[in-house]
């Protein structure tokens, strides 16, 4: 390339130079580290780069400032072309100390200079984040690329420690994907191993194992539901649905396992984590550190607006028998429209500060996130414990039409599900106060593998400073509270809906999907309305 293009030979020749180094011996300074890591990351099948400002910090400190940005620069498209999922920054070490430093606050600068939908940024904040970066944030925040997303020290750290982990290994965390959990360089901790819906749970205790869509019994018998004469006999018909659930993902995530144990090895990724080499063993039979796995959660607050539905209409005020709402809901409310109406205006919905509904949420998290760690992963060995979490991608809506009618109001195949640990989008009137005083009430330590909470800000908040200082204030009380991951999407409400009428001048406006931000306009047209929905927030 040097002698083929001459207007850029300089620059071909300094990789040249540095791959004359690296990585046969160690890097010398930013640039030779910067290469090393690119070409390891490529062969590697470019997995996230996870703590990027950690390990290449001594590289960084060697290196004039003004080549280090040209090379960052140089790297961020490259992340952008290849579809980059996952860079982190920031967090402390188990003594609390701030890893925080100059690199840090040049990655959020250049993610907001050139804008891009990937790759997808973090940033890990503790109780001793200094109040500069909380601002870098910000301002990165209000250019309305729905990034960096929020992990909590305080919370995460905890968790991963409940599970075994030691604290100066919890505190090397790093995300693999959206925001799936993972130890740099020490672990194989799943990416997505399973999912369960816990509305179609709920919709199973309704029918006693049957799908409301096509009439098969799907799921296990837990009792004719007009039976039940109390709500806590159908609560547990419910949680023995979601205990059923539980086993068959685990079940079918440890086959996988296995599969991809035994037939799709990766030499090259065993070799730089920590523990295979050691024991001789692939990092996907086993071979790292921490082997634990990680199950997702949909539909968290339908079920529990449909849950509190059904304790106030059917068993407190008795305004509908069972048999009548289990009728409704195989006919998808047809001719019952008002009772529909009614399910859905109830005032007591998920994310408004109800604490009836709230503990309710509470009890159907615990019960679930607690099932699941009573279950071993394949690649563990018996020592992989399987964890909890809420990363929707882009499934909420495809989900939401997988499922049939809810005693909270909503139509069969209706995609418009809670896409995060907040309220059904749209359901949360009350305030972004209220939708996280009722947040709060998850013990979200139990969720190993990234529990994330969605909020929709309008962009003129952000426009002005004391906008700013209010988000920045209510991230760091949520997190105080027990918050353990914050995304954030700001745009304003004009903005979206023109651009899902006219998407060919909207081709640059980016929303905070799930764990990721993509582009408005490629999104399906049921995931657009969900974002639509979302409330938005003022401070």
């Amino acid at each position: 390339m040097t002698e083929r293009d001459a207007a850029n030979a300089a620059v071909y020749q300094r990789i040249a130079d540095a791959l004359a180094v690296v990585p046969k011996h160690p890097a010398t300074d930013f640039m030779t580290a910067c290469q090393s890591f690119y070409l390891v990351f490529t062969l590697a099948g470019r997995a996230s780069p996870r703590l990027f400002d950690h390990y290449t910090r001594p590289y960084y400190d060697k290196t004039d400032r003004a080549e280090a940005r040209d090379l960052l620069e140089g790297l961020w498209e490259g992340f952008h072309r290849t579809r980059t999922w996952n860079l982190c920054v920031g967090g402390c070490d188990e003594n609390g100390n701030d890893l925080t430093y100059e690199l840090s606050y040049e990655i959020l600068d250049v993610a907001a200079k050139y804008g891009y939908a990937t790759p997808n940024l973090t940033a890990r904040v503790h109780k001793n984040t200094s109040a500069a970066f909380w601002q870098k944030i910000a301002d990165t925040l209000a250019t309305g690329i729905g990034m960096p997303g929020l992990y909590n020290d305080e919370v995460v750290c905890p968790a991963l420690e409940a599970l075994g982990i030691p604290p100066r290994d919890a505190h090397l965390y790093a995300m693999n994907g959206c925001n799936q959990i993972d130890i740099q360089g020490k672990s194989h901790m799943g990416l997505e191993d399973g999912e369960v819906t816990l509305l179609k749970c709920l919709e199973y205790a309704l029918t006693n194992g049957r799908c409301l869509l096509s009439g098969e019994k799907i799921s296990i018998e837990t009792g004719d539901p007009t039976s039940f004469r109390t709500f806590d006999e159908f609560f547990g018909a419910y949680k023995r649905q979601v205990e059923f659930a539980a086993k068959t993902a685990v079940g079918l995530a440890n086959r996988s396992q296995e599969i991809f144990g035994g037939n799709a090895p990766n030499p090259l990724r065993s070799m730089l984590i920590e523990g295979c080499l050691e024991k001789g063993v692939d990092f996907k039979r086993g071979g790292p550190l921490y082997n634990h796995g990680q199950i997702l959660t949909e539909g968290l607050a339908d079920t529990i607006d449909s849950l509190a539905a059904i304790r106030h209409f059917v068993y407190d005020t008795k305004t509908y028998t069972m048999a009548e709402l289990v009728d409704a809901l195989w006919h998808d409310f047809d001719g019952r429209e008002d009772m529909r109406q009614t399910l859905l205006r109830h005032p007591e919905k998920f994310g408004n500060d109800v604490e009836s509904v709230d503990e309710l949420g509470g009890e159907v998290l615990r019960h679930y996130f607690s099932e699941l760690l009573r279950y071993r992963t394949w690649r563990g060995g018996g020592d992989g414990i399987y964890g909890g979490g809420l990363s929707t991608f882009e499934r909420a809506a495809r989900n939401g039409m997988s499922c049939g009618a809810s005693a909270d109001g909503r139509h069969a195949r209706s995609g418009n599900i809670a896409e995060s640990a907040g309220a059904v989008p749209g359901r949360d009137t009350h305030g972004p106060t209220a939708l996280i005083n009722s947040v709060m009430h998850f013990d979200q330590k139990l969720a190993k593998s990234g529990f994330l909470l969605m909020m929709k800000f309008e962009k003129s908040l952000f426009a002005t400073e004391r906008g700013k200082a209010g988000f920045i204030a209510l991230a760091k009380t949520y997190f105080a509270g027990g918050g353990q991951m914050l995304s954030t999407t700001v745009v304003s409400e004009e903005e979206l809906r023109d651009a899902e009428i006219h998407p060919e001048d909207h081709r640059d406006l980016i929303v905070r999907v799930g764990g990721y931000s993509d582009y408005f306009v490629n999104l399906s047209p049921e995931l657009r309305q969900n974002i639509i929905a979302r409330t938005s927030s003022g401070i």
